[in-house]
């Protein structure tokens, strides 16, 4: 795992501090800021991309209709010239 440093506003630190120690209670082990910040950003990273997905999922509805409809298209016209 890499290091990296960085700066945060004193509230944001002093909320930093406190959420771990609710953590560490709530779950009876010792929870550190470090690994408060990681689990953070992982839930958001995830969250990201579970919401990325769908965005995709959605554009990828109209193409594949249009698809679908093409589709019955050819289907109904071979149809038609197949019972002239």
């Amino acid at each position: 795992m890499k290091q990296w440093t960085f700066r945060m506003p004193d509230d944001l630190l002093e909320w930093l501090r406190i959420k771990a120690a609710q953590e560490t209670i709530r779950r009876k082990t010792v929870v550190s800021m470090n690994a408060l910040v990681v689990e953070i950003l992982t839930d958001k990273r995830e969250s990201d991309q579970y919401w990325s997905a769908e965005e995709a999922k959605k554009r990828k509805r109209p193409a594949k209709l249009a698809e679908i409809q093409a589709r019955k298209a050819v289907a109904e016209a071979a149809k038609k010239g197949g019972d002239r």
